[in-house]
């Protein structure tokens, strides 16, 4: 049961990093004016994982919301870098004023 519930945290944990990630794209879609292509495609995810949670055993939570947030990684990385800024915490925040 102890690992269950280590799992669960983990994924608990997965969901609130995505949770975030969906905040700070919904920022920079405001200060951009437009949202990325690749954010329909996440967000369908992100749907599709919440509607399956509770049918879906742990390890497979575990694997779709690290999919979920490799994806988001690398939106930021198409989109770049320098326009977050990342603490030592392991938080991050959309930097406005972006445009160009």
């Amino acid at each position: 049961m102890l690992i269950n519930n280590k799992k669960l945290n983990e994924f608990d944990n997965n969901m609130s990093l995505i949770l975030d990630y969906s905040l700070e794209f919904e920022n920079y879609s405001d200060d951009m004016g437009e949202e990325p292509k690749e954010l329909i495609e996440i967000y369908s995810s992100i749907e599709k994982l919440r509607q399956e949670k509770d049918t879906l055993d742990y390890k497979t939570k575990i694997k779709r919301s690290k999919e979920i947030i490799n994806k988001f990684q690398k939106l930021i990385e198409d989109v770049g870098k320098e326009k977050f800024e990342f603490n030592n915490d392991g938080s991050f925040f959309y930097i406005w004023n972006n445009k160009k």
